[in-house]
């Protein structure tokens, strides 16, 4: 997935569990940028900064280690103050990993178990590569329009009952 697809889905996915969890309300705005939260740490590392040695745009906020990190501060924040933005955060990147197959990727996932080592991209432009996929293979275009089908229900249910001004202050859809 590249974006729409992150958006989209992971906000429906919290849509979700807050209707199942009844009286939780959920900061949309902390969902959206958990949501590609691991996009934009690892692509600029990756991808532009270090991009001689990592050679993928799939670092260390794709790891496991990274959603542990983030769990640890989000029970701490939760336990000392009944806050749950953290967990929402989370529980976002955690969604991004799932629609990323990271699993599949165990030497950037399980990172460091499998060794100091991330999985290099053997692509030779990764935008070029994102681009065709994009225009070829249903696995990438199917979630992006999809995404990009809710985000843009999201946004005409905000303008419709007058709630944008509600969302940008505190988050909620």
């Amino acid at each position: 997935m590249i974006f729409f697809g992150h958006l989209g889905l992971t906000g429906l996915a919290a849509k979700a569990a807050e209707k199942s969890l009844g009286d939780i309300k959920i900061d949309y705005r902390v969902v959206f940028v958990g949501s590609i939260l691991p996009d934009l740490i690892d692509k600029p590392i990756g991808r532009f900064l270090f991009a001689e040695t990592f050679h993928t745009g799939r670092v260390f906020a794709h790891t496991l280690l990274f959603i542990f990190l983030l769990l640890g501060i989000g029970y701490y924040r939760w336990h000392r103050y009944q806050k749950s933005g953290w967990l929402v955060l989370t529980g976002s990147c955690l969604f991004h990993d799932i629609f990323d197959a990271m699993w599949m990727i165990p030497e950037t996932f399980y990172w460091p178990l499998y060794g100091m080592k991330f999985y290099a991209s053997t692509e030779g432009s990764w935008l070029q590569a994102d681009l065709t996929s994009l225009m070829t293979d249903p696995a990438s275009y199917v979630p992006e329009i999809t995404g990009f089908i809710i985000i843009l229900y999201f946004i005409r249910k905000l303008i419709v009952h007058h709630r944008a001004k509600a969302f940008l202050q505190n988050g909620v859809l």
